[in-house]
């Protein structure tokens, strides 16, 4: 890929947004804890405002609109924003209001109706103009201009958290995942005010309550997570029916770490199964196997014994380190379960 002769569409490019004022403000959002929807001119089209909130003809909701230095911009368009700020929405304009309008047909006439109904906006010293029940406002600190929303930052990126987050009528959930090299251990603070939580691994289905406390109005969960690891948060601004106590792990001793040897049995694929072999490590079976490993793709059983102590610990963890590309483990002929990302841990506490 990538010669001279190959020509990629524009969607292939990621330039073709993160060079934009658009891309800008999006990626500024992201980095800083806050959650938003791309939409266009048909989709904000039917957009209306109520009960202090935009809602799109599939009923999402939104706090504000969000213009990010938009050169051009329909007529329609800039009339139906004005009609929700009319209504009693915030719209928020990051850095300039448009200037023309886009194409070349009847542009002079449009254009006017543009300037027309930008002129019905009557900015203070604070870049604020009020709009009916509502407001437009324009400035070049984003971050500001979320505030004057009331738009609440989710503070956990601080920690290298990246998220995902979607609102219902009866809680918030979170899609979390730790992309970072360190592990996570620490209060983490949910921007979604809430009484109880849930906590949910999705490559487990472990489920249970997280340590939760209230800081200066504010919830705030323990969070224990890998590098790799992946959380589901369910909060509620209710209390949830009794259910298991998400554990604190804690480490208790030195790691107690599997030498080996390893007895290897080629179990499935192809184009042959090539000879068992026994190896003092692990590694790649294409440089350590005899014969006709190097051509063979499929999977392969990793048998050996360790000898582990009773220090009287509550739970074991398996971590199998660097892991091509999944592992399914078992304990003493026993399923321990599949692992198919990082990180590669299984509890094995009820195995041993």
């Amino acid at each position: 890929s990538g010669g001279a002769r190959e020509q990629r569409f524009a969607v292939h490019h990621p330039e073709c947004i993160d060079q934009t004022r658009c891309g800008q403000a999006g990626l500024w959002m992201i980095d800083n804890g806050y959650t938003f929807d791309f939409i266009s001119d048909r989709q904000l089209a039917g957009v209306k405002y109520g009960d202090g909130r935009l809602q799109t003809t599939g009923s999402t909701e939104y706090r504000t609109v969000v213009i990010p230095a938009a050169k051009t911009m329909p007529v329609d368009t800039l009339r139906h924003v004005l009609e929700l700020a009319e209504a009693g929405a915030t719209i928020l304009v990051w850095h300039t209001l448009p200037s023309d309008v886009p194409g070349w047909m009847d542009h002079t006439d449009r254009q006017q109706q543009l300037a027309a109904a930008l002129d019905r906006l009557d900015f203070d010293a604070n870049g604020v103009a009020r709009v009916g029940r509502g407001q437009v406002v324009v400035g070049d600190d984003l971050a500001a201009l979320l505030e004057v929303a009331a738009v609440a930052r989710e503070t956990m990126v601080d920690h290298g958290l990246q998220f995902i987050r979607r609102q219902s009528r009866s809680h918030t959930a979170y899609f979390i995942v730790n992309h970072t090299a360190q592990p996570i251990d620490g209060w983490v603070q949910l921007a979604s005010p809430c009484k109880s939580s849930l906590l949910m691994d999705p490559m487990t289905a472990r489920t249970g309550l997280p340590p939760t406390r209230t800081e200066q109005g504010t919830t705030e969960i323990y969070l224990q997570m890998e590098p790799g690891a992946t959380r589901i948060v369910r909060a509620f601004p209710d209390q949830i029916p009794e259910v298991p106590a998400w554990p604190v792990i804690e480490p208790h001793g030195n790691p107690i770490a599997v030498t080996g040897p390893w007895h290897v049995q080629f179990v499935e694929g192809g184009p042959s199964l090539p000879p068992e072999f026994t190896s003092s490590d692990l590694g790649c079976w294409t440089q350590r196997a005899p014969g006709q490993a190097e051509s063979f793709a499929g999977a392969a059983r990793y048998t050996t014994d360790v000898q582990v102590p009773d220090p009287g610990t509550d739970c074991w963890y398996l971590d199998l380190g660097d892991v091509r590309e999944s592992a399914r483990v078992w304990i003493n002929g026993r399923p321990a379960g599949a692992v198919v990302a990082h990180p590669f841990r299984v509890d094995v506490t009820d195995l041993l």
